[in-house]
């Protein structure tokens, strides 16, 4: 993961993120950083974070609002209690990780979409002798997340799932406690915004169990969730 490739934003991206998000004086968003610092150190149930970098992610991530950026500083770290085998072992030489990897590949395009969306790609691999290990991938899109909030600030995050080679039984093994608390760890803990789910390739069975996993979503990313023979304007992989 340390050779993950992220091109910086060019200026069309730049362009776009004062355009769509809510954009505000460097000077301005270092003194809600202070104002971040401040609240942890009096918060006894939360670790004192003092990073300035990570602590400024969060807060662009929640367009530059404190309170909300407090609520998902808070969640970020109470989620980790509540559904701790979602987080366990997240060190790079993990065993599920030697799991994950002979069923599924992961990676984030180095290009951010004109939108400046990042583009997190995850697709099954062709006669993996691998058994399907559904918690294992869980973990792996939450440790590349993780990654990318540390790394830089994440305006939008956009989900290409490419489903050639997946079976019916990989999907089974999503149990609807698996795909809740993935929807809570994602949607409520990273300051993040899910700005699309696509999915390509898939099999015929495949849209009935999405509409059911859908139940499980928040209402704004059941609306995001396409399935594209080919991503919609192209847009995503640009």
């Amino acid at each position: 993961m340390d050779k993950m490739v992220l091109l910086p934003p060019n200026e069309q991206h730049e362009q776009a993120i004062k355009d769509l998000y809510f954009y505000k004086d460097p000077k301005d968003t270092e003194e809600d950083i202070d104002a971040l610092i401040e609240w942890l150190y009096k918060q006894s149930h939360l670790p004192n974070i003092t990073d300035r970098v990570w602590l400024r992610h969060f807060l662009i991530g929640r367009k530059n609002n404190l309170q909300r950026t407090k609520k998902v500083i808070e969640s970020y770290f109470t989620i980790r209690v509540e559904v701790p085998e979602l987080f366990n072992d997240m060190s790079s030489d993990a065993e599920w990780i030697q799991k994950a990897v002979k069923v599924g590949k992961m990676s984030v395009l180095p290009k951010m979409t004109p939108e400046a969306n990042r583009v997190h790609i995850i697709r099954s691999i062709e006669n993996n002798d691998g058994d399907f290990d559904a918690m294992a991938m869980c973990k792996g899109s939450l440790k590349i997340i993780d990654y990318l909030m540390r790394r830089e600030p994440v305006y939008g995050l956009v989900f290409l799932l490419d489903l050639k080679h997946c079976q019916l039984s990989y999907l089974l093994s999503f149990t609807p406690t698996l795909t809740k608390n993935l929807m809570r760890c994602i949607d409520e803990a990273t300051p993040l915004r899910v700005r699309g789910v696509h999915y390509v390739n898939p099999p015929k069975f495949v849209s009935r169990l999405v509409n059911f996993f859908k139940l499980f979503m928040p209402s704004k990313i059941q609306n995001r969730v396409n399935n594209n023979s080919v991503p919609s304007g192209q847009n995503i992989l640009v």
